[in-house]
């Protein structure tokens, strides 16, 4: 876990240079296109949350897309998050509290190199400070209810894409009343905002957790993505907590459904080979195995 102490001084937006604005603006229509056909696939790979372990990060970066260029039809996401929204005040928010001169560095260099970063808007700050750096930028379980902050990222951030998260109780009612109002606020053109299934409180095992994701995927008529972290991992750990072992087990459920003829539009997992900062993150050549394994299984769903 990260000890320093926050630093109080306020962050400048990032701006990118004209290549690297042509790279992320590529990438972003070629993520609206995946979401609309049905032979591509979104894969979200990362940490839990952005850290100090800059050599890591960097040689993760070029691992990952090294696997979406070894996998036609698929289209993968650095997840980076740089703030953290966490139950208890006191905790570590994120590496931009701490360090945000690192910060700064690490997004600015993975962002000019792929053009593939997903972060988690928390703040309304975060809009202007990350807008031109990202290429995904999504909407958490936690800020379900901020609607203002909702509004702001789906009107300031139109060409990128918005998953949704459902709240920590499970339900989906109110992230896909979110959905649509985003998609709502933004023209036909623009990114669109899609539900991202999580699992919660409502699916503490894996049957329950299958029977959830199988009524938003029937509701939303697949158009949503998976995060096999959070309550997903939860659902398939034993003490339903989160672990390596329990997001091991959500992967491989999630193949098994797929078969079953409900596959997603994406997966989100946390995977990196740099050490714990606040979840655990899945080693990421246990990851690759495993959503290797997932595409298998979606391709020959699609044959």
């Amino acid at each position: 876990m990260q000890t320093a102490p926050e630093r109080l001084e306020p962050m400048q937006d990032l701006t990118v240079d004209d290549l690297t604005r042509a790279l992320i603006a590529e990438r972003r229509l070629r993520v609206v296109n995946a979401i609309h056909s049905p032979n591509q696939f979104l894969v979200f790979l990362g940490p839990c949350a952005l850290s100090d372990h800059r050599s890591i990060i960097e040689d993760d970066g070029a691992i990952i897309m090294d696997f979406e260029e070894k996998n036609e039809g698929i289209t993968t996401l650095y997840r980076l998050p740089p703030h953290k929204p966490r139950s208890q005040q006191d905790s570590w928010k994120g590496l931009e509290t701490t360090d945000p001169d690192l910060t700064t560095d690490i997004l600015l260099s993975m962002a000019a190199l792929y053009g593939n970063l997903a972060i988690e808007v928390v703040l309304k700050k975060h809009i202007n400070r990350y807008k031109d750096i990202s290429t995904v930028a999504w909407f958490g379980a936690r800020s379900i209810d901020d609607i203002e902050l909702l509004d702001a990222v789906a009107l300031e951030m139109p060409s990128i894409l918005l998953p949704i998260k459902n709240g920590t109780d499970g339900r989906i009612d109110k992230a896909m009343s979110n959905v649509e109002r985003a998609n709502k606020l933004r023209a036909d053109e623009d990114a669109p905002a899609i539900l991202v299934y999580r699992g919660g409180e409502n699916a503490k095992t894996p049957d329950a957790w299958e029977q959830h994701y199988i009524d938003a995927h029937e509701r939303t008529n697949g158009q949503l993505l998976v995060d096999l972290a959070h309550g997903s991992e939860m659902a398939h750990d034993k003490d339903f907590t989160k672990s390596v072992e329990g997001q091991v087990m959500a992967l491989n459920h999630l193949t098994q459904i797929v078969l079953k003829g409900y596959a997603p539009r994406g997966v989100m997992i946390e995977a990196s080979n740099a050490p714990r900062t606040v979840d655990p993150n899945m080693p990421l050549d246990l990851a690759l195995q495993g959503t290797q394994n997932l595409l298998d299984a979606v391709v020959t769903k699609s044959i």
